[in-house]
């Protein structure tokens, strides 16, 4: 099981370096480009579950009409 594991991460490993084209570079500006991509990933994933649930709950407050927002009925006598 743990080598069907390895070989799967080596499968995916190799494939994120055809899709990416570093597999042309040297190793010291692959390890430079990786450690990019791992710092905007962990950015990214910290960024969403600290930011993303506010902005959620302010976006359904936005959308989702309130007790004293909407349709009003009117009286004559407020005309």
């Amino acid at each position: 099981m743990i080598n069907r594991i390895k070989k799967g991460l080596e499968n995916f490993y190799y494939q994120y370096t055809m899709a990416t084209c570093i597999s042309i570079l040297e190793p010291w500006e692959r390890k430079i480009v990786n450690t990019l991509v791992v710092i905007i990933m962990v950015l990214l994933t910290f960024s969403s579950f600290f930011y993303l649930p506010q902005y959620t709950e302010r976006l359904l407050k936005v959308f989702t009409p309130s007790e004293t927002v909407g349709i009003q009925p009117v009286h004559a006598d407020q005309l």
